[in-house]
């Protein structure tokens, strides 16, 4: 299945296919250039002549489970096209994992003490994650404000 056909130069084009077994397959100008096989992605490079000139391209394909295929074609080193997920190691995501994480734990003992009919519980768990919301809120707060001092 083709994923991407980008026009690099005036006349150079890069498709991107990939089938169901995990082939991840790159064409220059219609001519197979690189050929893998990846689960989560890859990176292709290669090397061709345009304008009797020695041209490197690397192209990376990426796989998130939150936001998808990404692709990044360099030319000789210099992004052409990027569309690839960036999470940055920030404090924001690092919450939203912690957060993701705190929430699946929570609704495993919810689950847990209402199947085992100790729902006198349950408030104490809601309270417990209320808190942790505002400590969490007012960490985050104070410390952009210190960074952009």
């Amino acid at each position: 299945m083709k994923y991407l056909t980008f026009k690099t130069t005036e006349n150079a084009i890069i498709e991107i296919e990939n089938d169901f077994t995990g082939k991840e397959t790159v064409y220059y100008n219609g001519e197979e250039v690189s050929a893998i096989r990846s689960i989560m992605g890859g990176i292709h490079t290669f090397e061709v002549v345009e304008s009797d000139e020695k041209v490197n391209y690397q192209v990376e394909l990426s796989l998130n489970i939150f936001t998808g295929i990404g692709f990044q074609i360099k030319r000789n080193g210099e992004d052409v096209f990027n569309n690839a997920p960036s999470f940055s190691n920030n404090e924001n995501n690092n919450a939203l994992v912690l957060w993701i994480i705190a929430l699946f734990f929570a609704g495993a003992v919810i689950g847990y003490l209402l199947v085992k009919g100790d729902s006198q519980f349950v408030p104490w768990v809601l309270l417990g994650l209320i808190i942790t919301w505002v400590i969490n809120y007012f960490y985050t707060k104070n410390r952009s404000k210190k960074e952009s001092l």
